[in-house]
């Protein structure tokens, strides 16, 4: 009945409207009054899944072009959607003729470049900050390459979905979203058959209004259908109703005639027949379970009737539209022909093959010929669409009707494993992010400085690889082990650039800052907007040695908790915000050492905030919080094992039942407890056990100063327990049944847990309030995203999970075996964690100080340089980079406690001459004030405030990098081009550098590489023999060397003047880093069914782990592929050169290399540089 009623509210919409439902047109219809159904032909690419690189290259992405180009040809209204700029990338690279063609149909608007951003990446482990930068740098790569961007953010298959991604999509100017993933179990309290609009369960709406956590909203589609799903009915007319189901009605025939017997008997007094009683009950229970398996088949047909649900739309919102999905997937492609071949039909009103409803083939099954129907002459408008024109089309005051939904829509389990699964993955993404923002805000500092030019492309390059691992598949853990090589790579080459950036805009920072000490000068960095005391580790390479003892001044002259551990010094430092400290370093004791305030035993450490007790079996027992004079704990904190072995999906979900139960272990003793540090600067207590399989080594530390406001533990964990998860425990005094959790943009309270949200995500701490809002503590996360909160005062930070595989994948079955490290900690506080500022005490332990080693020198700006400064710690800067356009300024700025804050007051090192307001793809707002050279601005809750600034220049300019090249004798043809051979090339094996990648000139640090013609057969690199070399006369400091190995990592001695230093260059191919790796045996098993064949199985056998590395050479240039021997590219193996420092001694004329005809050299520059510095602890794993 219901569809009935949408037909004759439709039809007569129609008749007010003649024509409405015609052929496409570029007119933007009148939704209220025009029904109209948006149709998105999409292909769902994996760009790593159960599949790597390689083979989505050489395959997927080719066929996915290949394939459109053909349905281009035959049907003259199909659109075509493929996002992530990332893929389209891969085709410029390896298929520049068909991106040609590509570019031509996205400028015809037949192709469209979809999603706005670099990957279809995961939304729950990255920041908001990287969220955005998907955005403003997947939308420019578009605009670059095709001259138009997308308006619409398109996450058709991600695992969970954020409260505050529609706040950032906003401010990204992104106007939609879109995902058919809810219908996978989502967490939303919203949607089922009773809901308005009668969608799924956990589906807030069709077509509505996402709002974020400062009150900005996007559009979106909600329920668009699968994406892999096809067309075959006629779209611009609701279904048919279906038949009477005669099993049922016969059913109501017999239930009504037992009811009147057994009436009849009630009211002539006489007893009813027992026989008519028992069927009667059971003829009532079976025509219920029908009804309800009748009304889930009804609500499942009516999510497949477009033109029924666009007309309920309508009644509810008054805006008749709906937003729908047809495609394929998962290994890119086409729809299916006959789906698009029946949607040309619907659009042009003509006719098209159907088939009968329930009728349902694979793609490409044969099928007898259906009889032909005149198609798209419903009530309905059917549009072949791009994925942005909906929420285009839609106006501001349709949009105020539609339905309103705030929160977050994660997945109830299939959320849940993924927010964990293949720890290593996600602790370098957030390792990436922070080595990012580090770079980003000293080379702002740099280039005003005059030293160095702001690295926007080699930044950019890093982060298109960053953004690559936070594709969904990838991010979420859920991908095969080969794939997590390719991605490791990645992760290392990007942070390999970030720390080069990082170092050398510190470098040109310490020339201007005074670093005259006594002893060692150590210049330290502090990335956040705010002035902070915090611990030091620092590796300093003392002339004599590592002392015993140490002491440590601070920049004015005072002495600072300072002490030797494990051969490293650590010390208390105080560092402005966003900015740098001197600190003079010189062996010897320390008068700190006689005032500490800290105590270590092997049961206990205190400090001035806490003091803390373990017990026998290792565990924490204590927790005692001296400022509000409070236990924290109100049991021991453990680590507790428990049972994981999903159902279904192991990476990507748990489940409740094993969630809820009482872990299968704890790790307990026996203890092997022992006090590792006992200064003044910090105490810590070591304790190594052994449970499961696995073996923990914990070190809980407390540090003197501010630092010591919080409870640390440090983990190493040798990681062998299968079908398990490990969680960190915290039984906490505070007690409530709501706790807080932190998502950069926002923060969300969330009950304790619930069947339908349990296991939930977080970034960098967690709160947990008591009900008395007296105290509370909150938890510092780190780099772990998931927890759970089994009762009103505990929390679980799940920090690793290796799932049973009863729901297939085996190889899932292994994942995180291997070795960890990472930190999480623990903070209490009076009040709420807004009042105590807790919130930053995650951030600080996330975000490190960063210490680098220098040489003793002048310098005009003292020992102290801040590069900004905010008014109000209640605000935090999200990024500080230069303008993609341009010589602003970005600075990005959100308001943290969730409310008002007014009269804010950003500062800069010079004043700010001009400002204005920006989103987050740097597209204009409008005016910013400016009040005293500062700006002035203020927030209302939770509002991320993007602004582009112009600052005035530096009063101390610092010389920039002067360099030269150095002729050289090239011997070897180490490059071929495309498509042509190369006998010997690279490596001696026909192997060689793409030459249409290799640029004539590279830069690096500022230092520039002149390099000869790369082509087929052309000498571009010299082969080392032992050859001298002449170096130009000048003021130069130092050589750089361009070079690579053929065979491997060498070990390779080169003299400059009389001076010998050894380096070793590394491979020019293969990885650069790996986490521990799985090794495997593959096999050929049977696959059931006829006839019998078998099916290969890569990881059939697990033989065991490949230790981790990481080799830290300086990147110059990086390629994602190499050329063999015929000049086919190998994709995604690497080609890769080294920039090789050496210090020119005064005098040094010439420079003799290695008698290695392993190593290759492409150039050779000297250089005049400022004062080396060099990072004084790893800057990544």
């Amino acid at each position: 009945m219901l569809r009935y009623c949408a037909t004759s509210v439709l039809t007569s919409l129609v008749l007010i409207l003649p024509g409405a439902a015609g052929a496409q047109t570029a007119e933007k219809p009148d939704l209220k009054k025009q029904p109209t159904l948006y149709v998105v032909g999409y292909a769902h690419l994996d760009t790593e899944w159960r599949w790597e690189y390689p083979q989505v290259i050489n395959e997927y992405i080719r066929k996915t072009m290949e394939d459109n180009f053909t349905l281009f040809e035959k049907y003259p209204h199909y659109v075509f959607n493929f996002s992530g700029a990332n893929r389209y990338r891969f085709m410029k690279e390896y298929f520049p003729a068909d991106f040609e063609r590509v570019k031509k149909y996205v400028d015809s608007g037949r192709w469209f470049p979809a999603g706005s951003s670099m990957e279809e990446g995961d939304v729950n482990a990255p920041s908001a900050e990287t969220i955005i930068r998907q955005i403003l740098y997947g939308n420019d790569w578009f605009r670059k390459e095709f001259g138009k961007a997308s308006a619409e953010y398109m996450l058709p298959d991600c695992f969970g979905f954020p409260s505050s991604l529609p706040t950032i999509l906003a401010h990204s100017g992104v106007k939609g979203f879109s995902t058919q993933k809810l219908v996978w179990g989502s967490s939303a309290n919203a949607g089922g058959p009773e809901s308005r609009e009668k969608t799924p369960e956990g589906t807030p709406f069709n077509v509505g209004v996402w709002v974020g956590p400062d009150g900005e909203s996007v559009l979106a589609g909600l329920n668009p259908g699968d994406y892999s799903a096809g067309i075959d009915t006629d779209l611009s007319r609701p279904l048919p109703s279906m038949p009477p189901d005669a099993t049922f009605e016969e059913g109501e025939k017999r239930l009504q005639a037992l009811r009147q017997k057994l009436e009849l008997a009630d009211r002539s007094g006489q007893p009813p027949d027992q026989k008519d009683v028992q069927d009667f009950t059971n003829l009532r229970n079976q025509q219920r379970a029908l009804t309800k398996v009748q009304q889930d088949r009804d609500l499942d047909r009516y999510q497949h009737d477009w033109a029924a649900r666009v007309e309920q739309n309508g009644k509810v919102s008054g805006v008749f539209t709906d937003y729908h999905y047809y495609g394929t997937g998962d290994i890119g492609g086409t729809p299916d022909e006959e789906s698009v071949k029946r949607l040309e039909a619907i659009a042009t009103k003509a006719k098209a093959s159907l088939p009968p409803e329930g009728h349902f083939l694979s793609e490409g099954q044969p099928h007898p010929e259906w009889p032909t129907v005149k198609v798209g002459d419903g009530p309905v408008h059917v549009i072949s669409a791009n994925a942005e024109q909906m929420f285009l089309d839609i106006t501001s005051s349709e949009a105020a009707g539609l339905p309103r939904y705030t929160g977050e829509m994660e997945l109830t389990n299939h959320s849940a494993g993924s927010l964990t699964s293949q720890a290593y993955q996600k602790r370098w993404l957030r390792k990436e992010e922070l080595l990012a923002d580090a770079a980003e805000k000293s080379s702002i500092a740099a280039e005003w400085l005059g030293a160095r030019p702001y690295p926007l492309q080699r930044l950019n390059n890093a982060w298109t690889l960053v953004m690559g691992g936070h594709f969904h598949d990838i991010a979420a853990g859920t991908a095969t082990p080969k794939a997590y090589e390719f991605a490791w790579n990645d992760d290392v080459i990007a942070m390999n650039q970030f720390a080069g950036v990082l170092s050398n805009a510190t470098e040109a920072m310490a020339a201007v800052l005074n670093t005259e000490t006594k002893g060692v000068p150590l210049v330290v960095f502090n990335p956040l907007n705010i002035a902070r005391e915090d611990i030091v580790e620092a590796t300093v390479n003392f002339s004599g040695g590592v002392p015993k003892a140490v002491h440590v001044s601070a920049s004015d002259a005072k002495e600072v908790p300072a002490q030797i551990s494990n051969g490293r010094v650590l010390f208390v430092a105080k560092v402005p915000s966003v900015g740098y400290a001197v600190y003079d370093v010189q062996p010897g004791g320390s008068a700190e050492a006689a005032a500490s305030k800290l105590r270590a035993s092997e049961n206990l450490i205190e400090n001035q905030y806490y003091r803390v007790k373990l017990n026998a079996d290792g565990d924490l027992a204590s927790i005692f919080d001296k400022a509000i004079g409070k236990e924290l704990l109100a049991a021991p904190a453990r680590l507790a094992i428990s049972y994981d072995n999903p159902e279904q999906w192991p990476a990507w979900n748990m489940d409740w039942d094993q969630e809820q139960a009482e872990p299968k272990a704890y790790v307990g003793g026996p203890a092997r407890i022992r006090v590792v540090e006992n200064g003044p600067a910090r105490v810590a207590v070591e304790v190594s056990r052994e449970a499961a399989g696995s073996k923990f080594v914990q070190t809980i530390r407390l540090s003197a100063g501010d630092a010591g406001k919080r409870v640390e533990f440090a983990n190493a964990i040798d990681w062998n327990t299968k079908e398990s998860n490990l969680k960190a425990t915290f039984p906490l005094a505070a007690s409530n049944q709501m706790a807080t959790y932190n998502w950069d943009i926002g923060t969300i309270e969330r009950r304790t847990a619930q069947p339908k949200k349990f296991e939930v995500p977080s970034h960098q701490w967690i709160d947990l309030t008591d009900m008395s809002g007296e105290f509370g503590a909150t938890v510092l996360t780190d780099c772990k995203n998931g927890s759970d909160k089994p009762n009103d005062n505990t929390i679980r930070l799940t920090l690793m999970r290796t799932p049973g595989t009863r729901g297939g994948y085996a190889d899932q079955g292994t994942q995180d075996i291997g070795h960890h490290e990472f930190l999480y900690g623990i903070a209490g506080h009076a009040g709420d964690w807004r009042h105590a500022e807790t919130d930053w005490q995650g951030q600080r332990l996330n975000d490190p100080l960063i210490a680098f080693q220098t040489s003793r020198h002048a310098g005009t700006s003292g020992r102290e340089f801040s590069l900004l400064k905010v008014s109000n710690p209640r605000i935090r800067v999200l990024a500080l980079k230069k303008a993609e356009q341009g010589d602003e300024v970005i600075v990005r700025l959100v308001e943290l406690d969730g409310k008002p804050q007014l009269n804010v007051r950003v500062q800069f090192a010079s004043a700010i001459t001009a400002a204005r307001e920006v989103n987050g793809q740097e597209q204009p707002v409008g005016a910013a004030p400016l009040t005293g050279g500062a700006l002035t601005t203020s927030f209302t809750a939770y509002q991320p405030r993007t602004f582009a600034v112009t600052l005035a220049a530096a009063t101390t300019r610092v010389a920039g990098v002067d360099s030269a090249p150095v002729p050289l004798p090239y011997d070897l043809a180490a490059a071929s081009n495309d498509g042509t051979r190369s006998g010997v090339g690279f490596d001696g094996k026909g192997n060689a550098i793409p030459a249409e990648t290799l640029p004539a000139e590279i830069t690096f640090n500022n230092v520039e590489f002149h390099l000869a013609l790369a082509k087929t057969g052309a000498p571009n690199a010299v082969v080392a023999k032992g050859q001298r070399i002449d170096l130009p006369g000048g003021r130069y400091n130092r050589v750089y060397i361009l070079a690579a190995s053929a065979e491997g990592d060498q070990k390779a001695t080169f003299a400059v003047g009389g001076a010998k230093v050894e380096l070793n260059i590394q491979d020019w191919g293969g990885f650069v880093g790996q986490w521990d790796d799985r090794q495997w045996i593959g096999k050929d098993a049977p696959v059931p069914g006829q006839p019998a064949r078998t099916e290969h199985d890569d990881y059939a056998e697990m033989t065991g782990i490949k230790p981790g590395y990481i080799k830290r050479a300086d990147l110059a240039w990086y390629c994602s592929h190499q050329h063999n021997a015929a000049g086919e590219n190998v994709p995604y193996a690497y080609s890769y050169l080294f920039a090789y420092p050496i210090d020119l001694p005064d005098g040094a004329k010439t420079i003799t290399l290695p008698d290695n005809d392993k190593i290759r050299v492409l150039a050779i520059s000297v250089a005049g540089e400022n004062p080396e510095v060099k990072p004084a602890q790893p800057l990544y794993d």
